[in-house]
């Protein structure tokens, strides 16, 4: 998919969905340079506390999922959406499990791999191409999975849940934070607020708490948490250049990176602004 190809799609609530491999597949070969630029390699929202900084706010995010979900050496873990592999490097060395990443994007898995060899961590970390909606995996495969950010890039919810529910074991748990919309969003607030984030970041749609409660129960997960993951002050800490990111140099992007970029920060910051948009967290639990 080219550029011309992708503003066309992005643009098209149904050519979204019936594309969503090769949009969310450009969007990332153009903006994932300037991600990395200035957010480094977990570049995921951080729920800050206090005055802490992005780095630490990050840090303390991933140990949170992984707290929360109870990980301990010798499980097998998940992380659908995995990216560069920042999280699931970070969280393997935090708490000793062993993480299989997933992602559409074959630049990110290699990249992932890279890092992941250079940390000398591939005995316990590993990336493969996959979508989180049809997982390269058998049933009963893993003891938790997670994800940070990368089912609202998915059109269909309710089947990354049920594939989420079938590759889990039993007991098995399901955490995450995902961009979200809020609960009781008039149609008018979504084509006001939730619509430019959808063109400008391919994604086909965002779903509510309340919705991703409906997808987990009816895939066969007992509810355990699902709710806005943190405040609008905090949420908007996130659009703050970090003030440790390297200086944008003359050719480092071309426009229509930076654009992009520009265009879905921008798209992101006025819905929180509005309270329309949000992070929301989930933590499910797969019933017998």
């Amino acid at each position: 998919m080219d550029d011309l190809e992708h503003a066309i799609v992005t643009a098209d609530p149904p050519l979204r969905v019936q594309q969503y491999r090769p949009m969310v597949r450009r969007y990332y070969e153009c903006i994932t340079s300037v991600y990395r630029h200035f957010w480094g390699d977990c570049y995921h929202f951080a729920l800050f506390r206090d005055r802490e900084s992005r780095t630490d706010a990050l840090a303390a995010t991933e140990h949170m999922i992984a707290d929360e979900g109870r990980f301990r050496p010798g499980m097998d873990v998940l992380d659908v959406g995995c990216g560069l592999g920042g999280p699931a490097l970070n969280i393997a060395a935090y708490s000793g499990v062993s993480i299989t990443g997933v992602d559409l994007c074959e630049h990110h898995v290699r990249i992932a791999s890279e890092r992941a060899l250079a940390r000398k961590m591939q005995d316990r970390v590993s990336f493969r191409v996959g979508d989180g909606m049809h997982l390269p995996f058998a049933d009963d495969s893993f003891d938790r999975i997670y994800v940070f950010e990368a089912g609202c890039h998915m059109p269909d919810k309710a089947a990354f849940c049920r594939e989420c529910a079938r590759v889990l074991r039993i007991g098995g748990e399901f955490l995450g934070l995902d961009w979200m919309q809020s609960n009781g969003l008039t149609q008018a607030e979504a084509d006001r607020y939730i619509e430019p984030i959808c063109q400008f970041c391919s994604v086909p749609d965002l779903i509510s708490p309340a919705m991703m409660s409906n997808y987990l129960r009816r895939s066969g997960f007992e509810v355990l948490r699902s709710e806005e993951a943190c405040s609008q002050q905090s949420l908007l800490r996130n659009f703050q250049v970090p003030e440790d990111a390297p200086p944008l140099l003359p050719g480092d992007w071309d426009a229509t990176a930076l654009q992009r970029v520009s265009r879905g920060g921008f798209a992101l910051e006025e819905a929180a602004r509005a309270g329309a948009f949000i992070v929301g967290r989930w933590h499910a639990r797969k019933l017998a």
